[in-house]
């Protein structure tokens, strides 16, 4: 490794310390952090008082790449491990901000964002503050641009990537295409900042679509919204006048997005789409919301199921023939039968050709079988109890049970009668 000519007032082995602290790590343990950082401090600035150059800018020439080149804070940030940040924030504080790396141009700025560890947030909104965050690099992309692209990687680790967006949109002059991008993680993240400044900067994004991991290459802001479970965002889209019926690729509405992602804050998003959505509304492959959230099992709740039961229509049916009812009914989730059962067709056939109640029963799911029992009249109960047993029972003792079965359908078909009877004498009567 070589450095770039230096002025005569810098010590050049002292420079050479300096890098060698930047790639070295000699505060890298956890204990004493504090302390550390203090001793990292000191040190930096006793390097600098005795001529090391903070701002010299090295040059691999040992093929190890990118990592071992550029300024001491660069390659501080390039190589540190997580968590070893005393170097980082000590080099800050004597360092040019404003310098590039040479062979691509990035600024430290843009290489703390890349590096997206746990403390990439803290050394951006340091560096930032003294920096210029219009700065581009060589292939033309600034900081913004940069976290942008990173933001699905700064999301799966759990990084703050709303507030650093944020920032960076407050300090700089943005085109169209950055607005988009800056307004896809501003909802992602549920950050409303940049949201409100798009809108003061007149950004209509009422009908943007961008890609989304999982989701495909064109999905509205508000499908964003639901996919991340960004309530806050949602509000601030839905009081923009985005349509919350836009569909993405697959046909997905937001509600059915939101219906798709289980508990928690998810249901929060549902509740607020559902005033404005058709809960009828089908995506390519047939699904309503009610199905999605049915088709979740155990990651939903009996409240979802209820919420969205009570503006459906329970008996439509997806591409492969079957209802939420017979969805719910095949997963065995005897809770959401019990929910749907009451205010469903039980004599709908699914896509395999039985209905809810012969597929439970076929595969000896009794609690589900029971729930769908309870919904069933009298007489139908019965019917289907003869049913189950003419399918399940050896066919010599499946006649007997029959037979007996057959008499108690009739017996319960005759007391109904004598019931309605009775109720239609005692109405005349009143009549009379």
């Amino acid at each position: 490794m070589s450095d770039s000519p230096a002025s005569s007032k810098f010590n050049a082995r002292q420079t050479e310390m300096l890098f060698e602290f930047a790639s070295g790590r000699p505060f890298a343990s956890s204990e004493g952090v504090v302390g550390e950082f203090d001793q990292a401090i000191e040190y930096v600035r006793r390097l600098v008082k005795a001529g090391a150059n903070p701002n010299a800018m090295a040059v691999d020439t040992t093929g190890k790449g990118r990592n071992h080149t550029g300024t001491p804070l660069m390659i501080a940030i390039s190589t540190g491990a997580e968590g070893n940040w005393p170097p980082v924030a000590a080099l800050m504080e004597v360092s040019d901000l404003r310098a590039q790396r040479p062979d691509d141009g990035k600024t430290p700025l843009m290489m703390a964002i890349q590096k997206a560890d746990s403390h990439s947030a803290i050394f951006a909104k340091g560096i930032l503050e003294d920096c210029d965050p219009e700065q581009a690099d060589n292939e033309g992309q600034t900081a913004l641009d940069i976290a942008c692209k990173m933001a699905p990687l700064w999301t799966m680790k759990n990084l703050p990537i709303g507030p650093l967006v944020s920032a960076l949109v407050a300090r700089v002059s943005l085109t169209k295409k950055q607005w988009g991008a800056a307004v896809g993680v501003a909802v992602a993240a549920d950050e409303t900042g940049v949201l409100r400044a798009a809108l003061d900067a007149k950004f209509d994004f009422k009908d943007l679509c961008l890609p989304f991991p999982y989701r495909g290459a064109s999905v509205p802001l508000l499908g964003i919204a639901a996919a991340s479970g960004s309530p806050k965002a949602m509000a601030v889209l839905l009081e923009a006048g985005c349509d919350p019926m836009a569909r993405a690729e697959n046909g997905d509405t937001a509600l059915i997005i939101a219906c798709s992602m289980g508990k928690g804050v998810f249901v929060e998003c549902a509740k607020m789409l559902l005033p404005v959505s058709d809960a009828n509304a089908m995506n390519l492959d047939g699904e309503t919301a009610l199905m999605k959230v049915v088709g979740f099992g155990a990651e939903s709740t009996s409240q979802s199921v209820q919420m969205l039961a009570a503006c459906s229509d329970m008996n439509l049916k997806n591409n492969e023939g079957d209802t939420a009812l017979l969805i719910a009914a095949d997963q065995g989730n005897a809770d959401f039968v019990k929910i749907l059962a009451p205010i469903s067709d039980l004599s709908v056939a699914g896509g395999l050709g039985g209905t809810a109640f012969e597929n439970a029963t076929g595969r000896a799911d009794w609690p589900t079988a029971d729930a769908l029992m309870a919904a069933m009249s009298p007489q139908n109960a019965m019917s289907a109890m003869l049913g189950m047993t003419q399918r399940l029972m050896p066919r010599g003792a499946a006649k007997v049970e029959a037979a007996l079965l057959q008499d108690q359908v009739k017996e319960a078909g005759r007391e109904n009668g004598a019931a309605n009877a009775d109720a239609l004498g005692s109405r005349r009567g009143q009549r009379i």
